[in-house]
């Protein structure tokens, strides 16, 4: 794999952590997409893109399932592949994401030396202090 260092370091169900070290949070925290769920998304890309074949839709399936992308997720992942993707491959729709950078304590210092205020951001963890900025609610 050409990109193997691009490569997430860590993750979880919401934390993602990359190389750099700085982190991540999804906005997605509802829970692993239904079978319902599953199959309305395969129905509406089969709908919207007749091209594609059975065996990439039980592919994406499987990848889908392996990945515990939630149900929300999924369905603004294939709500945007089908509005901002000619062909769509698997990795448009693993992909999709909404995250929240959470901001070390010396991140928002900087920021406010920068002339930011201290009232633009607000603790999301005290233990591992870390921050968000207000804008960016989960």
């Amino acid at each position: 794999m050409e990109n193997r260092d691009k490569l997430p370091v860590q993750t979880s169900t919401k934390l993602l952590i990359t190389p750099e070290g700085d982190s991540y949070l999804s906005k997605y925290t509802d829970g692993p997409a239904s079978d319902t769920a599953l199959k309305f998304a395969l129905s509406k890309l089969s709908a919207a893109f007749p091209q594609l074949d059975k065996e990439f839709l039980v592919l994406l399936a499987s990848e889908i399932r392996d990945s515990a992308m939630t149900t929300n997720q999924l369905h603004d992942a294939v709500t945007f592949t089908i509005r901002n993707v000619h062909f769509p491959k698997i990795a448009d729709i693993l992909g999709y994401d909404r995250k929240v950078k959470l901001y070390k304590y010396y991140e928002i210092v900087k920021f406010v030396h920068e002339g930011r205020k201290m009232s633009d951001f607000e603790i999301f963890d005290k233990e591992k202090k870390l921050w968000i900025e207000k804008t960016d609610k989960l």
